[in-house]
This record gives structure tokens, sequence and C-alpha cells, in this order.
């Protein structure tokens, strides 16, 4: 990725927040979050009858505090508070509190006429501790990502009402293990890890006690110009035909690569959204509504390398348990050519379904019941295939 440029507002975040220990990608996406709050529905791409906005669930993934996601969390909503032009949502809340607090109305400092709609972002330091839990937390969250015209919503506390231009962001912290009790299975499956950024650290910064930080309040006003200027941008993004045709070289390769392959959480099939959010957001960053080749690369580039966090928090999260598994891997095997595949090929196709460790239990399994044969070949190592039993059994013959 090339560096934003040295006026821009994330680069003014990172250098304003160079001695802290926090690391960079988490300054740099909550940087993006911040972005993507002021720009509410003030900004979007149109396509066909639909638009789409720069909203985005950003989620800071560390497994110890060690690496101070709290910080460019706090950073980040002190800025957005600050400029006031949208709703902010921070502590502990609960899906239904959110949607009250959408529904109010406010002035815009930008234009001082009453700004109508649900515009809003989500901080929360720790996720799991932010959201008071609600059965259709999960579900809610995955719904109102993508943009809403007239949402009708029905309220305990206000019966049914409807909240206009929903347009809803995000940025939380956690850690693997109390996160599993927010991105559950049907988080996972449903589809709500595929619409969040999951980004974990990047480097361990030097330790620094600050003792000698001194004041940065210039800096700071300074960072705040930054994002004021960007909450004024207003209109259509327009994409340049050398944007597109970065996207279309990227996309479309990439799409077909995803042909008969198993992506449960869905994030490899709604990558392409994200991109195209950052893209915009990456425009905002320079003051612009014009998406260049060079913003769609550095957004491609971005996104791409996100994805092995989620094969790390798969690995570490509740998998499918081993009959689910089994019945991908008999699946696999039953289309493959010869109905056999090498264990490379397995792990590869479902890393984000299940691990190393229950493959092995699986095989074990399966090759007590005599229907399926391990073997070990000098070039393809070892490899898997269903016995005449377990075809037989698959044709019903037996």
């Amino acid at each position: 990725m090339k560096p934003e440029k040295d006026d821009s507002f994330v680069t003014q975040l990172l250098d304003h927040t160079k001695l802290y220990e926090s690391s960079t990608a988490f300054w740099r996406w909550s940087g993006y979050a911040a972005i993507a709050a002021v720009l509410r529905d003030n900004v979007y791409w149109k396509v066909g009858d639909d638009r789409t906005y720069p909203n985005i669930y950003v989620l800071l993934l560390a497994i110890s505090g060690a690496h101070r996601k709290g910080k460019p969390i706090r950073t980040s909503l002190g800025l957005v508070e600050k400029l006031g032009n949208t709703k902010v949502i921070a502590g502990r809340t609960s899906v239904q509190a959110i949607f009250e607090e959408m529904m109010i109305n406010e002035t815009d400092p930008v234009t001082g006429k009453m700004a109508k709609g649900g515009a809003a972002t989500l901080f929360a330091e720790e996720l799991a501790a932010g959201i008071v839990s609600d059965d259709q937390g999960v579900g809610i969250l995955t719904d109102i990502y993508d943009y809403k015209l007239n949402f009708k919503v029905n309220l305990v506390s206000r019966g049914r009402r409807r909240i206009e231009s929903m347009v809803f962001s995000l940025l939380a912290g956690s850690n693997e293990d109390l996160l599993k009790g927010v991105y559950t299975s049907s988080a996972i499956n449903g589809g709500l890890l595929a619409r969040t950024f999951l980004i974990t650290p990047d480097e361990f910064r030097p330790s620094n006690s600050l003792r000698d930080i001194g004041d940065t309040s210039k800096s700071y006003e300074k960072l705040l110009d930054s994002l004021r200027k960007i909450a004024q941008l207003r209109g259509e993004i327009n994409f340049t035909k050398a944007a597109w045709d970065v996207y279309d070289g990227w996309y479309i390769p990439f799409r077909e690569a995803q042909k008969g392959k198993v992506d449960r959480t869905g994030v490899l099939g709604r990558i392409h959204t994200g991109i195209i959010k950052i893209a915009m957001i990456l425009a905002a960053n320079d003051l612009t509504l014009e998406v260049s080749e060079t913003h769609m690369e550095d957004a491609i580039d971005l996104c791409i390398k996100l994805l092995p966090n989620y094969n790390t928090f798969m690995f570490s999260s509740g998998k499918s348990d081993i009959a689910q598994a089994g019945s991908l891997l008999i699946s696999d095997l039953s289309a493959a050519p010869g109905h056999e595949m090498s264990r490379k090929e397995i792990i590869r196709k479902n890393w984000m379904n299940f691990d190393a460790e229950i493959l092995d239990k699986l095989v074990t399994a399966l090759e007590s019941a005599e229907l399926l044969i391990t073997k070990l070949d000098t070039k393809r190592g070892v490899s898997y295939a269903l016995t005449v039993k377990m075809l037989n059994t698959l044709r019903g013959k037996e």
C-alpha cells in the first residue's frame, strides 16, 4: 500500500499517535472508522437503483491487553464526538437502545439544518461488554449493516416506529475468548463476521511510559480540523475508468477461483463490498469524491491482507462439530476425481470449516469403519480416498 498524503487525516492520525504502544494497524483502521462515521449518509455510490454507503464494521482483535486496543477506539470516539455531526453510541447498550437513539433527529453543525435519519456509530472498547445480551442482536447487527431508506422497528418503549436513512457503523475491540460470546456460530455462519473488518496487531511497538510526550493539543486540533473537512463532503462517489479496470482485474479472477469452494462464513463472498467501501473512505481521506486507481489498489491490498485474520479466528473459535465436518469431507471426496484428495487440498479448501485436529479425528473414525483409506505418495504426500463400501453406501447400494 502506498502511504496516504502527508496532510491527510489518517497520515496525521498516525503521526499524532506514533509514540503510543498500540499497533499501527489499530490506529489506521480506527481512522477509517472515524471517517466512515462522519461521512454518515452524506456520501454514497449509486449502483443501479440502489446505493452503497461507506459505513463499516471494524473489530480490533487482540490476544492480550499488551496490544493496547482501547486507546485507538477512545481517540476515534473523541474525535467523532467533538465533531458532532452524527450520532455516537458508546458504553453498555442494547439493540433497542441503539434504535431509540437513531430515531432522534439532530442539527447538522456543518449546514445548521435539522438532520433527519438514522446515521450512527457504535464505539465499544470491549464488544461483549458493550452490547447487552440479546437473542436477536446478531441478526439485527447483520441486517442493519446495509443501508435502509425506511427501517421499521417495533420497540417496547415506543411502539412501532420508523428510522429514516439508516446508516450504521461500528468500531469495537475484543479478545478471542470474549468475542466468542458475540461472534457465535450464528454470527459466523449468518454473515456478521463477513461484514466485519477483523484487525489484528501488525507489530509490537516499543514500550513507552509517555512521560515525555508533552502537549499534543495543537496536533489534535489539526487532526480534528482534517476530519471536519471530510465531514463536509457531500454527494455521489465517482470511480474512474482506471479504478474500475484495477477492480475488475482483481475481482473477476478472484470470484472465478471461488467456484466449488466451501465458505460458510461468507467472508470471501463479501470481501468485494468491503473493498468498495474502503476505496470510498480512502478517497474521502484525500478530500475527494473521485476514487482513483491508487485508491482502488490500496483498498484491495488492505482488505486482502486481512484474510489470514479470519483464518486465525476460525481456528481458535468453535469449529463445525465432527459430524458436520465429516459431511463436508465426504462431500468433497465424492466430487473429487477418483474420489481422492490430498490432505493439503482438504485443509486449504476447508480452512474456515474445520482444522487439522478435527480432520485427524475424522480420518481415524472413517478408517475404523472401512469407509476411507489413507494413501502416501512421494509427490502428493498424504491423501485420502473413499472406499468402495462408502461409495456403495452413498449410492444406496448398502
